[in-house]
């Protein structure tokens, strides 16, 4: 990612810990979040296709 010139949202380059921080939000960016135990379906395209169950 960095040799192609990826960066994070603060111009930061991708490292372990940046990937690692976007595969735990993996249902999020399939358009589902949760919080507090509540879970919601945005109503946006997912950047990420796939079920809402994780």
């Amino acid at each position: 990612m960095k040799a192609e010139g990826y960066k994070g949202r603060k111009g930061a380059d991708f490292n372990v810990m940046l990937v690692k921080r976007i595969l735990d939000k993996e249902n999020f960016y399939k358009g589902s979040y949760n919080y507090g135990g509540i879970e919601s379906v945005g109503e946006y395209e997912p950047i990420q296709q796939g079920n809402h169950d994780g």
